[in-house]
């Protein structure tokens, strides 16, 4: 049975209250990200997600609300999917000199989900814009 988990976004609005701190560099960003997902591979999504909590410019309460539905989401993955096995970098994107997307699987011993950070840079440094993920394969083929 195919599973489609809705994505679990976290849009960032920059107001005036919320300051992220950012990383200099798409590989600071990456080298960041990495071990984000070494974390949430080993399943310790609290203490993988936190890491990037500064860089994201979204107020702790929310971000933490958010991070209370990605754990919700997440949980039946074991039960569908097994243990979670590992993580592997997939690919990275760009959009112009604004915006930057790192992609990743977390590994199951049944399948994987694509996780995907998305940052922006504003001229002074790469804050993170948006973070989900998703179950479905077929996008990483071309058509």
């Amino acid at each position: 049975m195919k599973y489609i988990l809705p994505a679990i976004l976290l849009l960032i609005t920059l107001g005036s209250e919320a300051r992220a701190d950012s990383f200099s560099s798409p590989q600071a960003a990456r080298v960041s990200i990495d071990k984000v997902m070494a974390a949430i591979a080993a399943d310790n999504v609290d203490g993988g997600l936190s890491q990037i909590k500064p860089y994201s410019a979204l107020p702790p309460a929310e971000f933490d609300a958010a991070l209370g539905q990605i754990k919700y989401q997440l949980s039946p993955m074991a039960s569908r999917f097994g243990k979670s096995i590992g993580y592997e970098f997939i690919k990275e994107d760009k959009v112009g000199n604004s915006f930057i997307r790192f992609t990743y699987l977390q590994k199951y011993e049944k399948h994987a989900i694509r996780w995907f950070f998305i940052f922006y840079d504003s001229g002074t440094g790469l804050m993170l814009n948006a973070l989900f993920f998703r179950d479905n394969m077929q996008d990483l083929f071309p058509n």
